[in-house]
């Protein structure tokens, strides 16, 4: 067989309107690639260039309060619309590199080592459990909704075995959905501890 040709797709017409091929979709500031896959390039590299800038520029400011920074400004931008799309783990791994990145940054730490003893031991999550607490909130108010369309996809949600998955991960019963922001967060931050400690054993 002789070598591959990358085969160029030709915009359509339709009427006197010519239809063009595009290579991804840009909805409310997320970059989908295809219909499930999500690009994350742009925003990391949002990220990363926002981190920068308000790290650069608060040298001689404590480190707590350059955290709260960052927290406040740059974190959204990796955190936006994790709730409704559905991501691979290597693709949250990314975004998890990312954060921990802020950290070893700011409090001087190597490449090499882990930052997730820091985050908990300053009242934080991880990432991994601050995305699945995100997710787990969403569906909370899916499932609590007014809107007949949202409770019949949270329905169907709720039967799916990554529902089921996720709050087998922290322990959670369909009872537990109800509770506070703050009961919910007690959960998975208890959950995380849990597995951070068993982690660095």
């Amino acid at each position: 067989m002789g070598p591959m040709h990358q085969c160029e797709i030709k915009n359509r017409t339709r009427g006197d309107n010519e239809i063009e091929w595009a290579t991804g979709l840009q909805y409310l500031g997320v970059h989908f690639t295809s219909a499930k896959i999500v690009d994350m390039s742009m925003q990391t590299h949002k990220f990363y260039a926002a981190s920068n800038s308000i790290l650069h520029n608060s040298i001689y400011v404590l480190e707590m309060s350059r955290l709260h920074l960052v927290e406040a400004y740059t974190l959204p931008l990796l955190t936006y619309t994790y709730e409704a799309v559905n991501m691979y783990a290597a693709q949250v791994h990314v975004l998890s590199v990312c954060w921990n990145n802020v950290y070893r940054r700011l409090f001087r730490m190597h490449q090499w080592e882990s930052v997730k003893m820091l985050q908990l031991l300053s009242g934080r999550l991880t990432l991994f459990c601050m995305f699945d607490l995100r997710k787990l909130c969403f569906l909370k108010k899916v499932f609590t909704s007014s809107n007949n369309v949202l409770l019949v996809c949270g329905q169907n949600f709720y039967t799916s075995m990554k529902y089921k998955a996720l709050c087998r991960d922290y322990d959670i019963d369909i009872s537990q959905m109800f509770v506070s922001y703050q009961c919910l967060r007690k959960l998975v931050y208890d959950k995380c501890q849990i597995v951070v400690h068993a982690s660095l054993r």
